[in-house]
Parts: structure tokens; C-alpha cells; sequence
């Protein structure tokens, strides 16, 4: 009977309604509306263009669920080494236009910034029923200037 209870949460963790926070697989949720999101904004920009996270979990999901799977790349702002550095980068595709994606409400990095001649942002949020799983600052870049790639800060 408990192994019964367990497989049920396991499957359906909503209906026990368990709090984000103490849902271990809150985090494996969401990333389909987020791939239609980006494809969506995508689909309105013009070519040539590249897909970039802060994070290695969202860029690594924007690459599987983004329609046609693109290429994505992991910009370093202060993160340890991942398999995205060895990879070549996007950090010469000068005159490119770009979809940056960052979880939460954040402001637009100044490193980031700085390299586009224009940046901006929309506030996506991922919901569940009545529930926010999670929030995402989506930017949209014009201008690529090219940028210096950064060395990871530790392994």
C-alpha cells in the first residue's frame, strides 16, 4: 500500500499539492511552454540569430525543447566550468541578433548589455493550474558587437 502512495506522488505531485519548494519535481516541469515561448518570439526575428542562457539546466532545455532544436549556447557570468565551454561559442557571430533567457525577474546583465546595440525584455512566467513554477526574464538582443569570451572562475 505505501509503495502504491509513493508511485502516485511520484507521477502526480500535484494532487497532493506539495509546495514548490519541497516538490522534488518541480524543476522538470515547465520547460515545453518555455521552448514554445522562445520559438514563438523566434519565429518574429530576423535571421541570423542564436539562442543563450546564464544557466547550463536552461540552455541545455531551450536546445531540446525549442522547435527544431537549435543550437544554444552558455554565456560564463561567474559559474563554474560546464561541457558549453568546450564547445565553440557564439561569442564572434558579430552583426547576429539574439534571445537571452535568465530564470526570475532580473535586469538585463551590463556584461550582456553592453555587446547590443539594443536590448528588450518580457517576463515570462510558467504556471500550473493556478500555480507559478517558475518566472523568466526573456530578452530579446538586436546587434551582436561580438564580445571577449570569459574563462570559467572554477571546475
Amino acid at each position: 500500500m505505501i509503495s502504491i502512495a509513493i508511485t502516485a506522488v511520484a507521477h502526480y505531485p500535484s494532487a497532493i499539492n506539495l509546495p514548490l519548494k519541497m516538490d522534488p519535481t518541480a524543476r522538470l516541469r515547465g520547460w515545453k511552454e518555455l521552448g514554445k515561448e522562445v520559438g514563438k518570439i523566434a519565429d518574429g526575428m530576423k535571421a541570423p540569430y542564436f539562442i543563450f542562457s546564464d544557466k547550463y539546466q536552461v540552455t541545455s532545455e531551450l536546445a531540446f525543447y525549442v522547435r527544431g532544436n537549435p543550437v544554444t549556447y552558455n554565456i560564463n557570468l561567474g559559474r563554474r566550468m560546464n561541457q558549453y565551454d568546450l564547445w565553440p561559442g557564439f561569442y564572434d557571430l558579430k552583426g547576429y541578433d539574439a534571445i537571452f533567457v535568465m530564470t526570475g525577474d532580473n535586469p538585463l546583465p551590463k556584461r550582456i548589455g553592453r555587446t547590443f546595440e539594443r536590448c528588450d525584455k518580457e517576463l515570462y512566467t510558467v504556471k500550473e493550474g493556478k500555480r507559478v513554477l517558475r518566472d523568466y526574464s526573456i530578452f530579446e538582443c538586436y546587434g551582436f558587437k561580438g564580445m571577449e569570451r570569459k574563462a570559467a572562475d572554477h571546475f
